[in-house]
């Protein structure tokens, strides 16, 4: 089954993206952007690798 957002959804999440942005920037401002850059590569590690035990993983490519 593949779940896509309506226009009304996609138009939420465009709105929200900047303020996520904002709050992600505020977040990560206490290390260093090499530092920042490294932590954001573990964590999609970490999630990428990990994958296959969400409740719902993601699958890429579904038409």
């Amino acid at each position: 089954m593949v779940v896509k957002l309506t226009q009304e959804g996609e138009s939420l999440r465009e709105a929200a993206e900047p303020a996520v942005e904002e709050v992600q920037q505020e977040i990560l401002a206490p290390l260093a952007p090499d530092e920042q850059e490294v932590l954001l590569k573990l964590l999609q590690k970490l999630a990428s690798d990990n994958n296959h035990l969400s409740r719902v993983p993601v699958r890429l490519n579904e038409s």
